[in-house]
């Protein structure tokens, strides 16, 4: 099972009553794997009705939200992680899903406005660099770089923060620092012909 996934359910329909709905939503899982969205918001809209607690509603909601997104329904899937963040605005993970899915739309601000949110109740690496991709985007150098080394702080090895951090520089005309960031990047398993490609593409 995905890991990510694994996550997201972990939680829900623990009591052993609720084994069934467990197992329900496990299916869920093996459905959206095998790329039948469809099916999979099918038995998640059924299994709403079954929800009792807290974490049974924002798993559900959560993954009924990735489903629609993998069908094509953007803004449905939006809705489903404001209505699951509304039983518990603190989980970081659906914060995180939010905002990518606002960058997938183009809907840079609001893709900022949900990873800061992140980040807020899970400062870990990855939530660092998805803000610090989200200012890239918008051309915000100064926070990108700020939030990638918080990120490289976090761990060092992640390179996407370094490719992010090499990017940046070459775009500010600091080849010094660029290169530096692309050694490291490459260190740390980026593929170094993929980011020459893209820093290429900055002017």
């Amino acid at each position: 099972m995905n890991k990510d996934y694994s996550d997201m359910i972990r939680d829900a329909f623990s009591d052993e009553q609720k084994a069934e709905q467990r197992k329900e939503l496990l299916l869920c899982v093996d459905l959206f794997n095998k790329n039948k969205h469809v099916d999979a918001v099918k038995v998640l809209t059924e299994l709403l009705n079954e929800c009792e607690g807290t974490d049974d509603f924002c798993a559900v909601l959560s993954f009924l939200a990735i489903s629609y997104t993998a069908a094509g329904d953007a803004r449905r899937a939006v809705k489903l992680y404001r209505k699951a963040l509304g039983y518990d605005g603190t989980r970081a993970a659906i914060w995180s899903s939010l905002g990518m899915l606002f960058c997938n739309m183009g809907y840079i601000e609001k893709a900022i406005e949900s990873y800061e949110e992140a980040v807020k109740y899970e400062s870990n690496a990855q939530s660092y660099n998805d803000l610090a991709n989200a200012y890239y985007n918008c051309g915000m150098y100064d926070k990108a770089a700020q939030n990638a080394r918080m990120a490289l702080e976090k761990d060092e090895k992640l390179y996407q923060a370094s490719a992010l951090l090499c990017m940046i520089y070459h775009a500010e005309g600091n080849e010094e620092e660029s290169e530096r960031y692309f050694k490291i990047a490459v260190e740390n398993g980026q593929d170094p012909s993929t980011l020459k490609y893209a820093t290429q593409r900055i002017f």
